[in-house]
């Protein structure tokens, strides 16, 4: 068993995470209001259908702001759209002159969305690069590495993604996957109570449940 996390749990930025910048600040004031609109949407609402348009109209009106086009992705993202995502999130790279971390990391999510691990390793060791303390970029980097079947690399990155992160609940399952690729029992039950205290209702949670059932019923023998 793998369990695979959805594009809509991917490691984000929430709103309550935000940071006005000086970049947004030197937007002018419609502008300005519709990323707002925009971004209320997409992680609030959780509507990135709605939000695509608001994004849409910042860029209209301020074409050099390149996070618009990684909002974009990100809604793109949310909707399992994977090409759209992709463009959007090559656009903000671009615009940013390599500059910009988040778009690196939402471009690697896309990347191992998709099993192509390779590109999505580079691209989050790029985002990490530009944000060394970046947990979404540690947990991609995990993701892509557990994908070339590279575990025990896959482990270290996810601690780290942990250690920053710890009350993430998806951040669980790719522990969990890891540690049934190691064959790791003790510290598959840590994983799956991790989740289960985080998410008791989650979209893995029955999942989790039965490999809860298996680790302590019995030794497991083989994957999960």
């Amino acid at each position: 068993m793998t369990l695979r996390r959805t594009p809509g749990t991917a490691p984000i930025v929430t709103s309550a995470e935000q940071v006005v910048t000086a970049r947004e600040l030197a937007l002018p004031k419609n502008a300005q209001e519709a990323l707002r609109k925009g971004r209320e949407r997409l992680y609030e609402k959780r509507d990135p259908a709605s939000s695509l348009g608001y994004f849409a109209k910042v860029l209209k009106l301020s074409p050099d702001f390149y996070e618009a086009d990684y909002y974009t992705g990100m809604a793109h993202l949310f909707q399992n759209q994977f090409a759209d995502a992709e463009r959007s999130f090559r656009a903000a790279i671009a615009a940013s002159h390599d500059q910009y971390g988040e778009a690196f990391v939402g471009l690697a999510t896309v990347l191992s969305s998709t099993n192509q691990f390779a590109e999505a390793e580079t691209n989050a060791r790029m985002g990490l690069r530009l944000q060394p303390d970046s947990w979404q970029g540690y947990l991609e980097l995990a993701r892509a590495q557990l994908g070339m079947n590279r575990a025990v690399e896959a482990e270290k990155s996810a601690m780290e993604a942990r250690q920053r992160k710890p009350d993430f609940a998806d951040l669980y399952i790719t522990l969990v996957n890891i540690h049934i690729r190691m064959r790791n029992s003790g510290a598959l039950l840590q994983d799956v109570d991790a989740y289960l205290k985080l998410a008791p209702n989650g979209q893995y949670s029955s999942q989790i449940r039965r490999i809860r059932e298996q680790i302590t019923s019995a030794k497991p023998s083989g994957e999960f």
